[in-house]
């Protein structure tokens, strides 16, 4: 555990939780903005993985890129991504796809799930409805790379790496916006495209530029001052959502629809440097136990959690609805969503990261 960063698993439990919490609100607790709340807080736990992915994998390819574009660099970031993320998603696919036949006596084999393409038909996502999130991972997992190297080709990776980056940024947030004066989508379908939803993590991926090419700009972006501006900027704009939740505005609003994703994500990425560095994190957290071991061990369970927690509460809501109080049925769910992810932890996701190293080059 100590070869973690403690900060980053932070991040990442933080964001699994607030997850959980936003459908918790959702299934098993209501009260007035219950709704409101709960998505809000989706929104960004979502936004939260989005920005810590990109950085985490921009800091990997930006480092082999500045080292000469070593042989199997590009094929060894596809092995080592792909058998971290793929074998659970797609042995959870396939039972689910292997339940709804027998249960609903229809051949519906989910094909676009396959090749994470449901996104693209707002109806499919009426079936394991948590995974467009991974969609949108899966698609930028393929094509960050490419695009990279189209940057190193034409030496864009160097001097002029973050010039290369806000662009990329920028581009996306003026198709984006496109999108939203042509065809007038929801909040929803903008959140959940597949691929102008890139926008914030290529953010990740820019901190994860400063930090390898402007490294005194990271140093100062460390002090406490830009984490505290993060979460004001955060709680500002959460109560924002919240308002245009209640009032209607947000499937309505072009600054909602196309400049709160860069917003917010870039509100996100000023926490990083300080969690990444910070000794009051990293050290004096780190060393209380029992705080320290439920904050790892909830990151190390959150792709888990993230792809099981729905279909436990669900299933848990429609078979105790009129058995057991609301709380109780959530004490259920959040029972079996953490003994089931760890189980699916233990033996799908770690033994298929522990074979990485045989099929990737040294």
């Amino acid at each position: 555990m100590k070869t973690r960063n403690f900060g980053l698993d932070v991040l990442r439990a933080t964001a699994i939780l607030f997850v959980l919490f936003n459908h918790i609100l959702n299934y098993f607790i209501t009260f007035h903005r219950s709704t409101i709340w709960g998505d809000t807080f989706g929104i960004l736990g979502v936004e939260l993985f989005f920005v810590l992915s990109g950085f985490l994998i921009g800091r990997i390819l930006l480092t082999s890129f500045r080292k000469d574009m070593p042989k199997g660099t590009i094929k060894n970031f596809y092995i080592r991504r792909w058998f971290r993320t793929l074998p659970l998603y797609y042995f959870l696919l396939l039972i689910f796809v292997i339940t709804a036949v027998i249960q609903y006596q229809k051949p519906d084999f989910h094909l676009l799930h396959f090749f994470f393409l449901q996104n693209m038909v707002p109806e499919s996502l009426n079936f394991f409805s948590i995974s467009w999130s991974l969609a949108i991972e899966e698609w930028f997992y393929l094509l960050i790379p490419l695009i990279l190297y189209f940057g190193f080709q034409h030496k864009l990776l160097t001097k002029k790496i973050m010039f290369f980056l806000l662009f990329l940024i920028i581009a996306i947030a003026c198709v984006r916006f496109m999108y939203v004066e042509v065809f007038n989508p929801t909040f929803d379908d903008v959140r959940k495209h597949l691929f102008f939803r890139f926008d914030s993590l290529l953010i990740g991926v820019l901190l994860a530029g400063i930090k390898l090419h402007m490294n005194g700009l990271y140093k100062q972006l460390q002090k406490p001052i830009f984490p505290l501006i993060a979460i004001v900027g955060i709680i500002f704009l959460g109560s924002l959502y919240g308002e245009f939740f209640e009032r209607g505005f947000l499937n309505i609003s072009w600054p909602a629809r196309v400049l709160s994703f860069p917003f917010l994500s870039g509100l996100i990425a000023l926490l990083l440097p300080f969690l990444e560095t910070s000794s009051l994190i990293n050290i004096h957290l780190w060393k209380i136990r029992g705080l320290r071991e439920i904050i790892v061990w909830t990151s190390f369970l959150s792709y888990s959690l993230y792809l099981i927690h729905l279909t436990i509460f669900e299933g848990v809501k429609r078979t105790f609805m009129n058995v057991l109080d609301p709380l109780m049925m959530l004490a259920i769910a959040l029972f079996f969503s953490f003994v089931i992810a760890w189980f699916l932890y233990r033996y799908i996701e770690r033994p298929f990261m522990q074979m990485r190293d045989k099929f990737t080059e040294k």
